[in-house]
């Protein structure tokens, strides 16, 4: 899922996907502005075998 934020006079694009090869969630938010940035969180997913997963 792509989205556009934005904070101010700048604009941010936020990609969030279950990526199956890491078995992770990962989420980027990149700065579309003069600014840039870029900004990368991989999530492993790690639910315990003997209980419900909390985060």
């Amino acid at each position: 899922m792509v989205e556009i934020w934005s904070h101010g006079t700048e604009l941010y694009e936020v990609n969030s996907y279950y990526s199956l090869p890491d078995d992770a969630w990962q989420y980027e938010l990149t700065g579309m502005s003069e600014a840039g940035g870029h900004l990368s969180v991989v999530i492993p997913d790690a639910t315990p075998e003997d209980g419900p997963f909390t985060p």
